[in-house]
């Protein structure tokens, strides 16, 4: 990337304003055919045959993604041994308390194992720190997201942080750069990183790009703790907003609700 174009493939694209939204994805450093890396729950349906016939399935994470995935299985699949392994002390390690202790009573009640502080490795096949090998009929690794970001370490005009973020200011322009924004998994704020976020980040870049245009004064984005709904099969869920939360079937309706009216929005800009 220079100063007014990027290079894809030797050919030159050149830019007035450039937006960095590359995303992250889940890695998987193990190919199997009994094992999936998800980042949403619909990737299941892909997977539908393999889960009906096995016996025990491993979720590796528990974060909302395996708390959500765990619990689907579970709610589904009652008299399957559905364990989740996690390396944090708890579930859902950036929820607040009650949040944490409403999945995993939710879990436990209906018959998950849960291990803590359980460090996984991968070298054909899954492993604990003893070198003791995690065995089941299919596993779901729902840990280790990373950001689409290799593309950007050669580049002397993009900072990253620590995590591999983009180091960015009030207004989501990159750090010295005044037309080059970034936006979603990728920025380097600290926040939940989640699809209403992406959505206002979107508005706030395309916003500042239509001041930068008219000479106007840039909109600033301020990242805030956003209202959070985690499904815990399809009758249930939690609602979370900041250090309250609460469990139940209206939690699960309403993040249905969310879902439905996003995909609407796309589905009227397209």
């Amino acid at each position: 990337m220079k100063k007014n174009y990027v290079l894809i493939r030797e050919e030159k694209f050149f830019f007035d304003y450039l937006i960095l939204a590359s995303g992250s994805y889940y890695h998987s450093p193990i190919k199997s055919e009994n094992v999936s890396s998800l980042s949403r729950f619909e990737d299941l349906m892909n997977v539908h045959d393999k889960i009906k016939e096995a016996k025990k399935i491993v979720v590796i994470g528990g974060g909302a993604v395996g708390v959500e995935i765990s619990s689907e299985l579970i709610t589904k699949y009652p008299k399957k041994n559905i364990s989740v392994f996690t390396y944090s002390k708890t579930l859902l390690e950036r929820n607040n308390e009650r949040t944490k202790f409403l999945a995993k009573d939710f879990l436990l009640k209906k018959g998950v194992k849960i291990f803590f502080e359980k460090e996984v490795f991968f070298n054909r096949g899954i492993f604990l720190k003893n070198k003791k090998k995690v065995d089941a009929d299919y596993f779901f690794v729902c840990t280790g997201i990373r950001l689409n970001n290799e593309f950007l370490k050669k580049s002397s005009k993009i900072i990253l942080n620590k995590r591999g973020g983009i180091s960015v200011n009030n207004f989501l322009q990159v750090n010295g750069s005044k037309n080059i924004f970034a936006g979603g998994d990728l920025t380097g704020i600290s926040e939940e990183k989640t699809a209403q976020t992406a959505i206002i980040h979107a508005k706030v870049i395309s916003n500042n790009i239509i001041n930068l245009e008219r000479g106007k004064n840039l909109k600033k984005y301020a990242p805030k703790k956003r209202p959070m709904v985690i499904f815990l099969g399809r009758l249930t869920g939690i609602f979370e907003y900041g250090n309250f939360s609460i469990r139940g079937f209206p939690a699960a309706i309403l993040k249905k609700l969310i879902e439905i009216r996003e995909l609407t929005k796309f589905k009227i800009n397209l």
